[in-house]
């Protein structure tokens, strides 16, 4: 995977606390009698520029990628939809996110600090299939035991648009986006 679609999809897991921020931001600026609103203002034009920016990217990335070169065949042994990642990493990283001020040049530093370390972790080990974007286009995590065309069962997180729960034993074409994710390539 580009390290260009990893870095949107990270910006873009964090989708609720931007418009969080922006929320906050647009209240403080329409408002607060607050004589200096140069921190929302930078803010807002950020944060709406990089989400439009990682939308498009992603967007272009997500439907290049979907094309059958170095994809391989393998055979749905078991599967389970992995439903608890998505609220687990909203409780776990975007709700205490909220926390900081973002009014305030500190506030704002200490946040982009803190979203720094996260999105160092989140680029490290890959947990880029926790993601609302992915989530609105329809695509759904799976746990699956896959059986390649060599007889090897392989264990893995799959992202797929179909439902992967009706399809036990039958043939999938996928992609490896890393060591851990694939991702179904639609025929």
């Amino acid at each position: 995977m580009s390290k260009g679609l990893n870095l949107a999809l990270c910006y873009m897991s964090f989708l609720p606390l931007w418009i969080s921020i922006l929320f906050i931001d647009i209240k403080s600026v329409v408002f607060d009698k607050n004589e200096r609103y140069i921190t929302e203002y930078i803010s807002i034009i950020v944060i709406v520029l990089n989400l439009i920016i990682c939308l498009i990217y992603a967007f272009f990335m997500l439907k290049s990628i979907n094309r059958s070169e170095d994809a391989m065949h393998y055979t749905i042994k078991s599967v389970k939809e992995n439903k608890e990642s998505i609220p687990n990493y909203l409780v776990t990283y975007i709700l205490p996110l909220l926390a900081f001020d973002f009014t305030t040049w500190y506030g704002v530093m200490l946040f982009l600090l803190f979203y720094t370390v996260l999105c160092y972790l989140y680029l490290k080990h890959c947990i880029f299939s926790v993601n609302l974007f992915l989530d609105f286009l329809n695509y759904r995590v799976y746990e699956c035991e896959l059986c390649s065309d060599g007889d090897v069962i392989v264990h893995t997180n799959v992202i797929s648009k179909k439902r992967l729960i009706y399809e036990k034993e039958e043939f999938i074409l996928l992609k490896s986006l890393n060591n851990d994710i694939k991702i179904e390539i639609d025929v």
